[in-house]
């Protein structure tokens, strides 16, 4: 049976962070088959299969996020796990694919890279690939583009909370909307608020939940003196936020998948976004996919969701609906399952 090793900067055991939700759910398909995972922090886990990639576990990387060197943690975690010893004929499967020294060391081995974000992707090493998993359409053509042969190249969208993120009774009768993200120029939400300043409704507010960029920061402090129904809030917990609006707008002009957009969806918001975001939305029924970098198309969109109350009410329950037949975790698991699957048997090697 074919071994496999799986590479990651997520934290399991006591602590959490931002990639455990979806690494776990890549484990424990595989589980039986695993012979090896590197991480951020395994505090408390009694599995020896976990292994801390650098000393001390997070607290280096804490330290870097604290002296503002955040961007280079990822090299250090590349740099201690391409010292791993890992055997020939393993399959090695590396969530997120920046692990390029290590992926680089170990082209002998079998290789299948998530690519999460297309941010800062180095394509020229994406050759060490057996195979790539992306989040979406749009990732897929990006790397077409790059002349990544269609084989190797398979679609697995994220998974969502539905009990965590759920439809709650919404306080009050203000059209409501909301976009979340710690949220620089990328994200869009620039041409949201040009929209917003243009459509002037009443008895209405737009918010931003997260931390902007120091570009965005600065926009946004100049809209808020504009406008009195635009505020902001730092990052903390969307849910209560989703369940007092009436819908997500989310006009990314580039990401791997838009984890918020999954969860606007499961708590039964509609949604106006972008082909570039990576999402699950379903045009005309779940909400609105829109272009990018195109302030009149949310204008659009936004007055027909005011001016159409219903069809609030419509397509957010289409969207619930929509992330409980297809995007919960269990589902994003069992399609991670079947890629492997169908990558091995194609490769002539076995799994549990």
């Amino acid at each position: 049976m074919s071994k496999i090793n799986i590479f990651t900067n997520a934290d399991f055991g006591n602590k959490t962070n931002l990639k455990t939700k979806e690494v776990s759910h890549i484990i424990k398909p595989l589980d039986k088959n695993i012979e090896n995972i590197y991480c951020r922090s395994c505090y408390g886990v009694n599995d020896k299969r976990y292994n801390a990639l650098i000393p001390f576990q997070d607290r280096i990387p804490k330290i870097m996020y604290v002296l503002g060197l955040y961007n280079k943690t990822h090299n250090l975690f590349d740099w201690f796990a391409s010292k791993k010893k890992i055997d020939n004929g393993s399959i090695n499967i590396y969530y997120p694919h920046k692990f390029y020294n290590t992926i680089k060391k170990n082209k002998k081995n079998f290789n299948i890279g998530f690519i999460a974000s297309i941010l800062e992707l180095k394509f020229q090493y994406l050759k060490y690939f057996n195979y790539i998993l992306v989040l979406s359409d749009y990732n897929k053509e990006l790397l077409l583009k790059k002349k990544i042969p269609k084989e190797k190249i398979y679609i697995t969208p994220l998974g969502v909370d539905t009990e965590r993120f759920k439809p709650g009774k919404k306080k009050d009768d203000v059209f409501r909307i909301i976009a979340v993200a710690n949220y620089g120029l990328l994200k869009g939400f620039q041409y949201l608020l040009k929209a917003w300043e243009e459509l002037n409704l009443k008895n209405a507010e737009l918010i931003f939940v997260g931390n902007p960029s120091k570009e965005m920061k600065k926009t946004t402090k100049e809209y808020k003196k504009k406008l009195d129904n635009f505020r902001t809030v730092p990052h903390t917990d969307p849910v209560v936020y989703y369940q007092n609006s009436s819908l997500l707008v989310h006009p990314s002009l580039t990401e791997g998948s838009a984890k918020v957009i999954y969860e606007a969806m499961s708590c039964g918001l509609p949604v106006i976004t972008t082909f570039e975001s990576g999402s699950v939305v379903r045009d005309k029924k779940d909400g609105f996919i829109i272009p990018a970098r195109n302030s009149n198309a949310i204008k659009e969109k936004i007055l027909y969701f005011h001016n159409n109350p219903e069809k609030i009410k419509e397509m957010g329950k289409n969207a619930r609906e929509n992330i409980l037949k297809n995007y919960t975790w269990d589902h994003f698991s069992e399609r991670v399952y079947k890629i492997i699957k169908d990558i091995c048997k194609k490769e002539g090697l076995k799994l549990n």
